[in-house]
């Protein structure tokens, strides 16, 4: 099958061949040196290699922000490359080093511990939908939360929403401390410890009718 004629479209070519006509990109063209009867002696290579760079200019503009090896994967298999691209493609990122599910990890967690804290259990829910397994996911929360200490962080989410809790009944604000810090995923022995302290120090007043029992986190 011969080269007949090339149509320059933008970062797009239009090859017209005595066997039909079939558009890639410029850049595949141009790297496959076609001109006006070039002899196109392996189509599917072609075109394989036009849709390999087709998923890599995606999956860089999709690496815009980090992302995880899965969500790469699963974004370019909803654009309909095939799975032989898409093994391809993420392989040569991983190369780069642009998709490194263990950097993405330990900065996640660094980014939520400054930004929106939260504890063990809600972090690694996190990592897990995101597609970070689970022994990727552990060494990262092992590494990041060894040096933080998470009755201070609870305390210090609690202080900075004084206001929230300071009008209500004490057994009303106990309640909503709790599940608050419940659902960030600190564990029951420091949300009951710096929770009771806080509403000692607050309404001056004991814990009351604390019997332990962990709350029902929504």
């Amino acid at each position: 099958m011969k080269v007949l004629n090339l149509e320059w479209r933008g970062d797009e070519v239009r090859v017209i061949s005595d066997g039909g006509a079939l558009e890639i990109l410029a850049e595949t063209a141009l790297a496959k040196g076609l001109r006006e009867g070039t002899e196109l002696r392996d189509l599917e290579g072609l075109l394989h290699e036009d849709q390999v760079r087709r998923a890599k200019k995606l999956a860089f503009k999709y690496l815009s922000r980090a992302r995880t090896t899965r969500q790469v994967r699963e974004r370019l298999l909803e654009e309909g490359f095939g799975e032989d691209v898409v093994g391809e493609v993420v392989g040569r990122l991983e190369e780069l080093g642009l998709l490194n599910d263990r950097e993405f990890a330990r900065a996640w967690v660094e980014e939520r511990l400054r930004l929106r804290p939260r504890w063990r259990r809600a972090l690694k829910e996190e990592l897990l939908r995101k597609g970070v397994s689970e022994d990727v996911a552990e060494e990262a929360l092992n590494e990041e939360l060894s040096m933080v200490d998470e009755a201070r962080l609870a305390e210090g989410l609690l202080r900075r929403a004084e206001g929230r809790y300071r009008n209500l009944e004490p057994d009303k604000a106990l309640r909503r401390m709790r599940d608050f810090l419940l659902r960030r995923g600190f564990t029951w022995e420091v949300v009951r410890e710096v929770t009771s302290e806080l509403r000692k120090e607050w309404f001056e007043d004991e814990v009351g009718r604390d019997k332990g029992e962990v709350p029902e986190v929504l």
